[in-house]
């Protein structure tokens, strides 16, 4: 045995095997934790994950809190709600106040606003008024009335030419009532 030992080829491959084993042995326990180091990055992947799910959740909440939060802060400003009756008998005394003659009007609940109905308690009526006077006679009256109710909307006007011979506008008005509850 000694005399193997003695061989320059027996040599350099026992020198080759002692120092591929030093150079394959950090590769060896690399390659064992490998396994380890995807369950460590799966976990910190899982953990991102919930993080951007709890991120999204809170602005989804913050989204539906937001305009809710606006709505509080809005409505301090506003006077004390009347009933609807009351704010229609205003609109018809401003008016008569301004020789507009209201020859037509019928409201209705808006039902496509359910959603803003049920979150917030507040109801939308939408009107449709046919007036009649002077041009100048029906702007200071919706002026006024647009002043006098701050939960008023004029959503749109069509003005009609008098007839002939006559000096008194025909408009159809398209008012909206928001009331806190969709109730009269």
């Amino acid at each position: 045995m000694n005399r193997l030992m003695h061989h320059p080829w027996l040599q350099s491959l026992g020198v080759a095997l002692l120092v591929g084993g030093i150079l394959a042995a950090p590769g060896w326990f690399a390659l064992q934790s490998i396994p380890q180091r995807q369950l460590e990055v799966e976990q910190l992947r899982a953990e991102g994950l919930k993080q951007r799910e709890r991120r999204q959740d809170l602005q989804q909440e913050n989204q539906l809190v937001a305009p809710q939060m606006q709505l509080e802060h809005l409505s301090e400003g506003l006077p004390t709600p009347l009933s609807l009756d009351d704010r229609i008998e205003i609109m018809h005394k401003l008016a008569a106040a301004q020789t507009v003659a209201i020859k037509k009007a019928a409201y209705r609940l808006d039902e496509s606003a359910a959603a803003v109905k049920e979150a917030w308690s507040i109801g939308r009526y939408e009107m449709q008024a046919e007036l009649e006077g002077g041009y100048a006679d029906i702007r200071r009256f919706l002026r006024q009335l647009l002043a006098a109710d701050a939960r008023l909307a004029l959503e749109s006007l069509e003005l009609r030419r008098p007839p002939a011979g006559g000096n008194r506008v025909r408009v159809t008005a398209h008012l909206v009532f928001f009331v806190q509850e969709a109730s009269r």
